[in-house]
């Protein structure tokens, strides 16, 4: 479907069962999943007039469901979470979807040793009543501790030592009303990014955060550190040293970790930040090919905006095959 012939609908749900059309109110509209943000945002202003006999003032009522609609097809569900009126004349308003309760609440949770990654997040998700589509990757864990911390927190430390063991990044997001983990890019390319349909980007390079060579180190904490293993990357960077703790793991896991750290960040990052015509289904998490002069390859939404000027922004970052 080409962007041009994208149709925006915006609907308020006052009641459960009355959806209302706000759309001949609004007067700018975008949504997508920041980098910086785990919860799905929309920011929608508004015209503050009447819509069939409703005033937009009695329809922005916090926690009123919102939803966004692309060509019929639900792009965004969530809430009105901050509400702005201007002199009486505009409305505007961030919506958010259900993970902002898991960013905004805080918890305590305990797991013994040999809990695996998925019995980990649907205990947590059960608890907070957050329906769960699990695919990602599975692995045994060690103790897990967590006190007051967030439970959105709780989740993504858990799926980042899951991450460091597996060799495979993760992505998390909402989908038609449940929490959906998965494999980051599964599914392959969602869209080809060319000349055409870009309007501008730049493109980044970094030695910042590389590391060209892990080292293992055991020991109980009274006796000396031993280094048990050296692992090296691309050294002719330069040496950029990060460190694995082997304590209370086997060398196996540790030297696991350690291959993950230099297949996650043993080449220097690259990002890129895009402007192009929208592709209204696209999310973070989801993988894109890019085919701009030099810049060629598979690529992941680490962030996406929509908007109603039917283009959207993306925040890339080159996409690492799992092992």
């Amino acid at each position: 479907m080409s962007a041009l012939d994208m149709d925006y609908s915006v609907y308020a749900y006052p009641t459960a069962a009355t959806p209302v059309d706000i759309t001949p109110a609004v007067t700018a509209l975008e949504w997508g999943d920041l980098s910086s943000e785990l919860a799905a945002r929309a920011v929608i202003t508004l015209a503050a007039v009447s819509v069939a006999g409703l005033d937009m003032a009695d329809a922005a009522k916090l926690n009123t469901d919102i939803a966004v609609l692309v060509n019929g097809v639900v792009t965004f569900e969530g809430i009105i979470w901050d509400c702005t009126l201007t002199s009486g004349r505009e409305l505007r308003l961030s919506c958010y979807d259900r993970l902002i309760y898991l960013t905004g609440s805080r918890d305590s949770a305990y797991f013994p040793a040999g809990n695996t990654t998925q019995s980990v997040i649907s205990h947590i998700c059960a608890k907070w009543d957050m329906p769960l589509t699990y695919t990602y990757m599975n692995c045994v864990h060690a103790r897990l501790s967590y006190r007051a911390i967030s439970v959105a927190d709780q989740i993504t430390r858990t799926l980042d030592a899951a991450a460091s063991m597996v060799g495979a990044a993760y992505m998390l997001r909402m989908e038609s009303g449940r929490l959906h983990i998965g494999v980051r890019g599964e599914g392959g390319a969602k869209c080809e990014i060319v000349s055409a349909s870009a309007l501008s980007y730049t493109h980044r390079r970094t030695l910042s955060d590389l590391v060209t060579r892990v080292i293992v180190v055991t020991g109980d904490g009274d006796g000396p550190i031993k280094t048990s293993a050296t692992l090296d990357g691309d050294t002719s960077l330069g040496i950029l040293q990060q460190v694995v703790d082997g304590a209370g793991t086997s060398l196996k896991d540790a030297r696991a970790q350690a291959e993950q750290l230099l297949r996650e960040r043993g080449t220097p990052a690259e990002t890129i930040s895009l402007e192009c015509l929208d592709v209204a289904a696209l999310r973070r998490g989801d993988m894109v090919r890019v085919e701009l002069g030099s810049i060629s390859g598979a690529f992941d939404v680490l962030g996406v905006t929509h908007t109603d000027s039917r283009t959207m922004r993306l925040e890339l970052s080159r996409h690492v095959e799992m092992n």
